[in-house]
């Protein structure tokens, strides 16, 4: 009697010997002894112990009594193994391997055990299956039809082929016992087991699709076909092979009501959006969702490499969001990592990008800049002009041959100074002169995983490196990341996992201060030269500044997730989790020297003080999670699932900064070697906790009628003790008409109404402003203005007034949903209506008088309430070798404040009825073209005591009392003002599309906002505005009012006294609409034959774009998604437009 391994020994050798498993040895090497302990327990046949005694008994009772004493059973084809044969056996305590040795002496009977499996054959059965031979068939969909291109492969392996026209294969050198699997897209996958037969035959069936998919939802998953609450989800393929810079701009208009805003970094290295669901949600900044990874928070979801991701969830109302409790008021989105699959799986990805500006405001050429100041500047009333005589023709000169001028002269004033702005005559664009044409990015990821035995296993480096657009002192962000996911199961009842995250970031940028610098941009005056005479950068320029000196940043994070499951009995598990994570950040920022030049070889400190200056900061996060769930399901079609946890939260900030002037040198930049008397230290340190109790109650009967109760208890260090908790329950039901008995709709295959309400909390984010407002603080400073002795002693301040009754923010949402699936769930769609009503937020408490000294404290007195949509249709559908699909999604949600404490209405806060993003403004009649045209209107003195001419605007007179102005500024009282818009991006919508063909796959991304109004100011849009040296000159700023061009866009220009003209007005409101071709990628992948020739299973290139296409009917200064900017309108990083190319390996 024989026992034999399921591989042979030359198999087993070529399998751990090859190269992917090599690869995942070394990968996982600082987990091995993780694993290794995981494989000693789960040694069931050693650790299973035997005894019998039975005499004259056939070999089936011996069978039947191990299957007793075990949980192994037998399998075997009776015709081959005689087990009515009489036999006797005594063993105690021995092994299964043991008995079967004993029970088959002397006979030809072989065992092969297969986890709890034992499958008995013949010696020659045997011999016989191991002849490899050939398999062939045809395979055809449900109406007979051949179907062309279906992939035939033996599992577990890189054999295979692929289906010819009429739909036949073959395979040879198949061995008997193998499983072959036949997948076809559209189709349900189909496998089998080769046995005697050579022919094998499938029929293939029409996937319906999306039936069984499922979906990310807190502390599991379910399936979509159940949800009750409204979530929707997006999926690794909606976001591989991007060419963007982090996760935001992968999903940015894939989900609908997931709004995304451009910061005042606009598109630097390493920027990141603002982040919202379902609208605005305070006045404060704090309602951006929870976001975790694996079931641990982030702060930062841009740390997690688009490659690793499997799927996000977007949980956006209270009854879905509400197992998460305190941190999830506004939402939550779930990241759920990739992990391995069958076999062992290695790849690699690249992508090379090439990005270019976006959008860059045009400059006026020299000529036109002159005249355009000199004409503002005679509108102002000046008496001389900005550009004389002479330095005009000096600038016609240069136009005409710069080689026969120099491009500016020793000033006038001050010969040891050359010439700037209206002194020079050079012809720049500065535009062009700081920003790239092109600049490159790539980003590469390797991964290995795989799934054998009891381990799953994903494990993945990626390295991300993005090169700035700035021409001097460069700019660059780098980003590695590591990914460790390891799950074991134990034995039958236990299973271990344990998750490792590693994201390094770098930033590296000139030192000098970045947002004054993209304001000074726009105000470099044209005529300005890049270079002095004697091939110097011209002091002017900021290159030197931009030059001398670094700011460097690096941010590490790391994150380990440990759990273990526990099934004590079937359907019940108990779920132990520890979550810890650190984020440290370390800084540092020169200001070195820097040397101007001057006429005739003069040198000059352009910076006098040099410093150093660097900080350090740790936040460290830990999360201890228990929690247990029991699911059973009935054959009468009920099923109930019931969850109880307990969580507990402690997050701890400490940061640390210090800096130093007078450095003795540049070439070492420290603390240490500035020489400077006095130290600028500073630190800041916090921490806060909570603690929830959370359960979860979901029942279906037959996928029909669906309930889901939610409730949390959460508890906030961030409150007194007596408003320290709060409960918060949520409900939802659904009912899927289309699986009545009654409801016989062929077409329809879902039709499921649903609804839901939730109450959460919210603990007024994790901003350090709302940390223990309840604690009077005394606050103590160092270095007082006033010196005693002689030194500036430290100094205590006032203490403000406590918060003592502050306390949850309430954010209660009601849903209500209509989801379809049509045509075997080909064409599908949702529909939400949602309304969300927040009560509770801090606002400003009654008013105290002045002689108190100190502000009043903040009160829970202030409600919102939102109200919004969601729409998504769907196609997808395959017509024979061409797979196809369509998506549309349309959202909007506006919110407006029900209570806030403004009892005047005074306009310039928020006061009670007010739509967020309204903009008040004065109603244009247009612009005067004469004089006189002033002599018969309204007076507008009161908007500005200076005259009023031909060019200017002529404002409407809103409430009839004969004078422009804005009343009391309030409500009830605003003169000639009125809602004249609205900045809140409405109706948000997307249009992807894509297809396969023979391997060749299309798809793009079209994004939008239907209605949205800006108010723009500042020196972008207006030009003149601010007096001669905050001005600006664009081309678009020419089209303004004079005699020759009465029907222009601009009113008359002015320098200085322009201020009359740029009230806020219903003329220069912008439209902030637009519609972007987001990304559009065609990708070929090469055939399975040629490929696995190359002894790979996957090759894919592909070429792809962003942000290449743009509609809108702003003002063409700026992009529609970067009007923003730290100094002002469009003083901002620009965002790219790029190309791409890339591919992907799989072996």
């Amino acid at each position: 009697m024989k026992k034999k391994d399921f591989l042979s020994i030359s198999e087993r050798r070529s399998f751990w010997d090859s190269k992917p498993f090599m690869v995942m040895r070394i990968t996982l090497i600082m987990l091995c002894i993780f694993i290794g302990q995981t494989f000693a327990i789960d040694s069931y046949s050693q650790n299973s112990r035997l005894s019998l005694k039975m005499s004259d008994v056939t070999i089936k009772n011996v069978l039947s009594e191990i299957e007793n004493q075990t949980e192994y059973y037998f399998m075997y084809e009776a015709s081959k193994i005689d087990v009515n044969k009489k036999v006797n056996i005594s063993v105690q305590d021995k092994t299964v391997d043991e008995v079967l040795d004993q029970l088959f002496t002397d006979s030809d009977v072989i065992y092969i055990i297969n986890n709890r499996q034992i499958a008995l054959s013949t010696e020659k059965a045997w011999l016989a299956t191991q002849q490899p031979k050939t398999i062939s068939g045809v395979v055809t969909d449900g109406a007979g039809l051949p179907l062309p291109g279906v992939t035939v492969m033996v599992k577990g392996t890189t054999s295979g082929t692929i289906t010819n026209d009429a739909g036949e294969y073959s395979l040879k050198n198949v061995k008997q016992g193998v499983t072959l699997l036949f997948s076809f897209v559209g189709m349900r996958s189909y496998e089998t087991i080769v046995s005697g037969s050579s022919v094998v035959n499938v029929v293939l069936e029409e996937e319906t699709i999306g039936i069984e998919e499922v979906v990310a939802v807190g502390y599991g998953v379910q399936k979509k076909v159940n949800l009750t609450g409204a979530v929707e989800q997006v999926t690794s393929e909606t976001l591989e092979n991007r060419p963007v810079a982090n996760v935001q701009q992968a999903i940015q208009g894939a989900l609908p009501s997931m709004n995304f805003s451009v910061g005042n970094g606009g598109g630097e290295p390493g920027s990141s959006m603002g982040m919202s669901i379902r609208g605005v949600g305070s006045l404060e900044g704090t309602d951006a969702p929870y976001v975790l990874v694996d079931g641990v928070p982030v702060d930062n979801i841009n740390d997690i490499s688009p490659d690793d991701i499997e799927s996000i969830s977007v949980l956006k109302d209270a009854a879905s969001a509400a197992i998460y409790g305190a941190r999830a008021a506004y939402g939550v989105v779930l990241i759920t990592t990739k992990e391995g699959k069958e076999g062992v799986k290695v790849s690699y990805s690249n992508t090379f990008t090439f990005s270019s500006p976006l959008k860059l405001p045009e400059m006026m050429n020299s000529l036109e800049f002159a005249g355009y100041f000199n004409e503002a500047a005679l509108n102002d009333g000046d008496s001389a002009p900005v550009f004389s005589d002479e330095v005009l023709d000096r600038i016609k000169q240069y136009a005409k041959d710069p080689s026969s001028i120099d491009a500016t002269f020793p000033e006038p004033g001050n010969p040891d100074r050359w010439g700037a702005n209206m002194t020079a005559n050079a012809n720049t664009n500065w535009f062009d002169v700081f920003y790239k044409d092109s600049s490159p990015r790539q980003n590469h990821t390797l991964s290995v995983s795989g799934k054998k035995d009891k381990v799953n296993y994903y494990v993945s480096g990626g390295y991300y490196d993005e090169k700035g657009l700035l021409k001097y002192g460069d700019d660059e962000y780098k980003r590695y990341t590591m990914n460790s996911k390891i799950t074991s199961d134990v034995n039958s009842f236990l299973s271990l996992r344990a998750n490792v995250k590693y994201t390094r970031s770098v930033t590296d940028r000139p030192s000098y201060d970045r947002y004054l610098f993209y304001h000074n941009i726009a105000r470099r005056w044209v005529t300005s030269p890049l270079y002095t005479p004697d091939g110097y950068y011209h002091p002017s320029s900021e290159i030197p500044f931009l030059l001398s000196g670094r700011s460097k940043s690096s941010t590490d994070n790391f994150l380990i997730s440990t759990g273990a499951v526990l099934e004590p009995i079937k359907d019940w598990k108990i779920n132990l989790d520890y979550n810890w994570s650190v984020r440290s950040n370390m800084g540092n920022n020169h200001y070195g020297s820097v040397i101007l030049h001057g006429p005739n070889d003069l040198t000059y400190s352009g910076r006098t003080n040099t410093s150093y200056s660097a900080s350090a900061s740790k936040k460290t996060y830990s999360s201890p999670n228990i929690f247990t769930t029991y699911d059973k399901e009935f054959d009468s079609g009920h099923a109930f699932s019931v969850l109880a946890g307990f969580q507990e939260e402690l997050e701890q900030y400490e940061w640390v900064s210090a800096s130093k002037q007078g450095l003795i040198t540049d070439e070492v930049p420290s603390i240490s070697t500035a020489t400077s008397e006095q130290d600028d230290v500073n630190d800041s340190k916090w921490h806060w906790a909570t603690r929830g109790f959370f359960g979860r109650i979901n029942y279906n009967y037959k996928e029909k009628y669906l309930l889901e109760v939610n409730a949390r208890y959460d508890g906030s260090s961030k409150f007194p003790g007596d408003e320290r908790w709060g409960l918060f329950p949520s409900v939802s039901v659904g009912y899927n008409l289309a699986k009545e008995d009654f409801f016989n709709v062929e077409p329809i295959d879902i039709l499921k109404i649903r609804g839901s309400w939730g109450s959460l909390g919210d603990q007024l984010g994790n901003k350090s402003q709302f940390l223990y407002l309840y604690v009077p603080t005394i606050p103590v400073k160092t270095n007082n203005w006033w010196i005693m002795g002689d030194s500036r002693p430290n100094y205590a301040s006032l203490p403000g007034l406590i918060s003592p009754t502050l306390t949850w923010t309430k954010v209660k949402t009601t849903n209500v949903g209509l989801d379809w699936g049509m045509l075997n769930n080909r064409l599908t769609g949702s529909l939400d209506v949602f309304e969300r009503y927040i009560s509770d937020l801090p606002g400003p408490a009654e008013a105290l008088p002045g002689v108190l000294g100190t502000s009043a404290p903040l009160v829970n007195n202030t409600e919102l309430k939102g109200r919004g949509f969601e729409l998504v249709l769907g196609w997808k559908d395959q017509i024979r070798e061409f797979s196809y699909y369509v998506k549309a999604t349309l959202s909007n949600a506006k919110t407006k404040v029900a209570k806030y404490r403004n009892p005047t209405g005074i306009l310039t806060t928020a006061y009670e009825g007010q739509e967020l993003g309204d903009i008040w403004g004065y109603e244009t009649e247009g612009i005067a073209q004469k004089d006189s045209d002033f002599d018969n209107w309204h007076d507008q003195s009161k908007l500005s005591g200076q005259e009023w001419r031909a060019g200017d605007i002529m404002y409407k007179d809103l409430n009839d009392d004969g004078v422009i102005d804005w009343g009391d500024g309030t409500v009830g009282n605003p003169g000639d003002k009125k809602v004249i818009g609205n900045s809140t991006p409405q109706y948000q919508y997307a249009l992807s599309a894509g297809g396969n063909w023979k391997g060749i796959d299309f798809s793009m991304l079209w994004t939008g906002v239907a209605k949205r109004d800006l108010w723009i100011t500042g020196p972008y849009f207006w030009g003149g505005t601010g007096g001669v040296w905050q001005s600006a000159g664009f081309k678009a700023h020419l089209d303004h009012w004079s005699e020759d061009n009465p029907d222009a866009y601009y009113p008359r220009p002015y320098l200085t006294n322009g201020g009359k003209n740029q009230n806020k007005q219903t003329r220069y409101l912008q439209n902030g609409a637009y519609v972007r071709l987001k990304n559009i990628q065609l990708g070929y992948t090469l055939p399975k034959m040629f490929v696995q020739k190359l002894k790979l299973s996957k090759v894919r290139f592909y070429v792809t774009g962003e942000n290449l296409f743009t509609i809108t009917d702003l003002s063409d200064i700026f992009d529609p998604e970067t009007t923003g900017g730290s100094w002002g309108a469009g003083k901002i990083y620009p965002l790219q437009k790029s190309v791409a190319f890339g591919m992907n390996v799989s072996f």
